[in-house]
């Protein structure tokens, strides 16, 4: 059997036998250093010396505490956020580039108040009712009911994550990562029964 442990603290994942895969916003530089075996990001890696294999579809969505006014409100548009506190990821994590994005496009990016450094924490603000946050869909559980959080009905402020798996092409696999990367490809790895879900396997954290 295979075990794969999660580290927090070190935003890596420590594979039993041999082998560790990064988690961090620079695992496309860690991975071509040889600091770590595999790495996520998210978009294909435009690196010649990377390859670059898509593992899963994501979406940011705008979330608010289900007390909030504009929970279920219908006929929302993007500047109805106008006077609310927008809460994002911290620069260089997974997703940020695609929340930037989104929020330019409708000038919001003024109404950032805040870079956390983990999606919990802007959850953890969400349902304190501080104000908005953007995060992953698949942190908040199965149908995204898992937590006591509202998406926004608002298509616009929501967007595709691609999360891609990075490794050298010119690196010798050892069969704990050739057999990790095996079971990565699977989409029923990332949903579904038995899938990973974001307390075991927060990969979209960072």
């Amino acid at each position: 059997r295979w075990a794969v442990q999660f580290s927090s603290a070190t935003s890596q994942l420590l594979c039993r036998p041999g082998g560790t895969l990064s988690l961090r916003p620079s695992q496309e530089k860690t991975t071509l250093g040889r600091t770590v075996d595999v790495g996520f990001i998210s978009r294909a890696s435009t690196r010649p010396e990377l390859d670059s294999q898509p593992v899963l579809v994501d979406e940011i969505v705008p979330i608010v505490n289900a007390d909030h006014p504009l929970a279920g409100a219908d006929g929302l548009k993007p500047k109805d956020l106008m006077h609310e506190m927008i809460f994002v990821r911290e620069e260089g994590s997974t997703g940020r580039d695609t929340t930037d994005r989104l929020l330019q496009e409708h000038g919001l990016s003024d109404r950032i108040a805040m870079e956390a450094a983990s999606h919990e924490a802007i959850r953890a603000l969400v349902m304190a009712g501080a104000g908005i946050g953007f995060v992953p869909r698949s942190c908040l559980g199965g149908a995204g009911i898992a937590v006591p959080v509202s998406i926004i009905d608002l298509p616009q402020l929501c967007a595709p994550l691609n999360l891609h798996m990075v490794c050298l092409k010119d690196r010798l696999q050892s069969d704990a990562q050739a057999r990790f990367m095996e079971l990565a490809s699977p989409p029923d790895l990332w949903s579904g029964p038995g899938a990973f879900n974001d307390s075991s396997l927060p990969f979209a954290s960072d």
